[in-house]
């Protein structure tokens, strides 16, 4: 069944999924159509107004968040006495309501205009901002706006990823999902590298390095005040009292679990897509003690040996997937992806251990005879990574009907945070009783095995 408008064209009432779950027919009000898209690739993809606009706006919010997530962590560490418990509790506070309050935030999404979800997220934001300002030497008072930001902001990254199959067609969904991919990383390194200055400054600081991350954000919203009208689909859903409106929410998120449920193809991509943030974090927790197992030295700056050839190594993945990814298999892809994820993290584990033995004939220093042998491992972890990530999204966004869409990305944002959390304490308790090298080992046969488990269930 679908809903006549005099002004949707054929290529909107595509897009429009009038089923809304248990209740039955619940028609989204349309609200126009969206611009249509020009060929496939990069190229294609960035040729759409309506998603170049989204593609802007996540530059500009999440440079603005990982700026202010710097600037704050340092506040933090200054007012608790440089106490690692203090910035732990921190990173908790913007953690736990991804894991509490994802599933709501996904029924918001299926229901409201992502629009005005996205732009009130960013605005919201810009808010919390300003509070870090006039609390800025308040540590508990830090934390609670910390919470209360995350828990209104949860909904923003399942509306930007649902607004990704909106604004493009079939064809150029795997390149926008490269796209978004290729920023998302690139914003953690511009982030992380502007914050660090721009705090270091006397004339700048902490207080006006927040003060740019209000601006970045005022300007990610005002971008996405322009999106088209497609994006502002609401679903139309009958008041009918609170008690009503809880019943029906926990219909909805009882329905998004049985669909993940009889989905293997989309259980196995959302699998994927929280395994592979998680081995990230854990490699980002451990390269520094690997570093200096490996070398022999603590400097900071070495850490470039693993991560220069893995962010090369994501742009060749990235420049195959613009290229061929059309032609891609895209589970098979994924799955192989994840295997040679697996295979890099044990060859990275078996490097201290033989670096020696395999240079002590050559005149060569340890950290040449070490880059050597990681620098390949590392390029072959980011090409992987690529390879891994952009494929299983799309899988995701393709399979989740446009009326599911929200929920099933909720259900992917919970997940990485539960499956992150828990691994990242697993591997500091581990740390403690192994060497660096057995704990990579370790994490490589789960990925290695989580990658043949995933090829055998989705051929």
């Amino acid at each position: 069944m679908t809903v006549r408008h005099p002004h949707v064209d054929s290529a909107a009432m595509q897009r429009i999924d009038t089923r809304s779950g248990p209740l039955g027919t619940q028609p989204l009000v349309p609200q126009g159509p969206s611009e249509p898209a020009a060929g496939g690739g990069f190229k294609g993809a960035l040729a759409n107004a309506g998603f170049k606009r989204l593609w802007l706006a996540q530059a500009f919010s999440q440079t603005a968040q990982n700026m202010i997530w710097w600037a704050l962590f340092i506040q933090i560490a200054n007012l608790t006495g440089k106490n690692t418990i203090g910035v732990g509790i921190g990173i908790l506070m913007v953690q736990l309501p991804t894991i509490l309050f994802a599933g709501l935030s996904g029924v918001l999404v299926d229901r409201f205009s992502k629009q005005a979800i996205l732009v009130s997220s960013n605005a919201v934001r810009a808010v919390g901002c300003l509070g870090y300002l006039l609390f800025l030497n308040q540590v508990t008072a830090l934390y609670a706006i910390t919470f209360a930001v995350a828990v209104v902001n949860q909904p923003f990254q399942p509306a930007e990823t649902a607004s990704i199959p909106l604004l493009v067609e079939e064809r150029q969904l795997l390149a926008a999902n490269a796209l978004f991919q290729i920023t998302f990383l690139s914003s953690q390194v511009i982030g992380y590298t502007l914050a660090p200055l721009l705090v270091a400054l006397p004339f700048v600081g902490i207080s006006k390095t927040l003060g740019v991350g209000v601006v970045f954000l005022a300007l990610a919203a005002t971008v996405l005040a322009g999106l088209p009208a497609v994006t502002r689909e609401r679903r139309q859903v009958a008041s009918d009292g609170a008690r009503h409106a809880a019943v029906q929410m926990l219909l909805e998120l009882v329905e998004v679990a049985r669909v993940v449920g009889q989905d293997m193809r989309l259980s196995v991509a959302l699998i994927q897509l929280s395994l592979a943030p998680a081995v990230l974090l854990v490699l980002s927790e451990l390269g520094p003690k690997y570093v200096k197992q490996l070398l022999g030295t603590s400097e900071a700056n070495y850490m470039i040996l693993l991560v220069a050839p893995a962010g090369a190594g994501l742009g060749v993945g990235l420049f195959l997937i613009d290229r061929v990814g059309h032609q891609m298999p895209k589970e098979r892809v994924a799955s192989a992806a994840m295997i040679a994820m697996g295979l890099a993290l044990g060859a990275l584990a078996f490097v201290p251990n033989v670096t020696g033995a395999l240079l002590s004939g050559l005149h060569v220093s340890r950290s040449v005879g070490a880059s050597l042998m990681t620098v390949p491992i590392s390029f072959v972890l980011g090409i992987a990574t690529a390879l891994l990530n952009a494929p299983a999204q799309t899988i995701v966004q393709e399979r989740a009907s446009s009326n599911l869409r929200g929920r099933v990305l909720s259900v992917q944002q919970a997940l990485a945070a539960a499956v992150a959390i828990p691994v990242i304490v697993a591997v500091a308790v581990v740390g403690q009783l192994l060497s660096i090298p057995q704990t990579l080992g370790i994490l490589a046969v789960v990925v290695v095995v989580a990658g043949l488990l995933s090829r055998q269930l989705t051929t």
